[in-house]
């Protein structure tokens, strides 16, 4: 059984309103324009392709209330300084001892030198 192009009109208001109730039941990090039109589509059983405009700023609107809803969540350790290996380092040291001009983020290191050495003489084979 298709759907009957020649449905009953339908009112933007009428849409709206079931489109919020769609989305107020739907997992709103899955739910896409496609399965939100197909559901109207089953519920007033005609297409909805004429009305794709009206849907899509319906489901626009809906997601903007909800995020303006929603409390601004404050982590218990927000205030924390967060340590990092990483730091932020314009005049880093090349390997063979040149500065190197860098605007980069590279890794704070650690390692003493003689490891550095060791594991380098390693790698030659020696």
């Amino acid at each position: 059984m298709g759907l009957d192009a020649s449905g009953p009109a339908l009112s933007e208001e009428v849409l709206i309103k079931q489109i919020r109730k769609i989305l107020s039941s739907s997992d709103l990090n899955v739910v896409t324009r496609k399965s939100v039109r197909s559901a109207l589509e089953a519920h007033f059983k005609q297409p909805m392709k004429a009305h794709k405009a009206i849907i899509k700023q319906a489901i626009a609107d809906f997601m903007q209330a909800k995020l303006k809803s929603q409390p601004k969540s404050k982590s218990p350790n927000s205030d924390a300084k967060v340590s990092s290996p990483f730091t932020m380092n314009p005049n880093w040291h090349s390997a063979s001892g040149g500065i190197v001009e860098n605007k980069g983020i590279q890794p704070e290191l650690s390692v003493g030198t003689a490891a550095v050495s060791a594991v380098a003489e390693k790698g030659k084979g020696g």
